[in-house]
C-alpha cells in the first residue's frame, strides 16, 4: 500500500529531488509510515543499517554514550 496518494510529493525531499516518476512511485510502495511519540527511540547504535528514517514533521535528537 503506498504511503502517499501523490507519489510525486516524495520529490520535495531533497535527497530524493530528481528521480524520475517511476522510481518515485516504485520508493512510496515500499516506504512505511509511523508516528513516534516524543522521547521515543527509534534507533540503537548497535542495530545494523538496513534502514533510512525520513522525518517529515519535528526533530531528532542523537545521543551516542562512550
Amino acid at each position: 500500500m503506498p504511503v502517499l496518494p501523490d507519489p510525486g510529493l516524495l520529490s520535495e525531499i531533497s535527497l530524493l529531488r530528481g528521480l524520475n516518476p517511476e522510481d518515485l512511485s516504485w520508493l512510496n510502495h515500499r516506504l512505511h509510515r509511523t508516528t513516534a511519540p516524543a522521547g521515543s527511540n527509534i534507533a540503537f547504535a548497535e542495530q545494523p543499517g538496513e534502514v533510512v528514517y525520513i522525518i517529515l514533521e519535528g526533530t531528532v535528537k542523537i545521543h551516542v554514550e562512550q
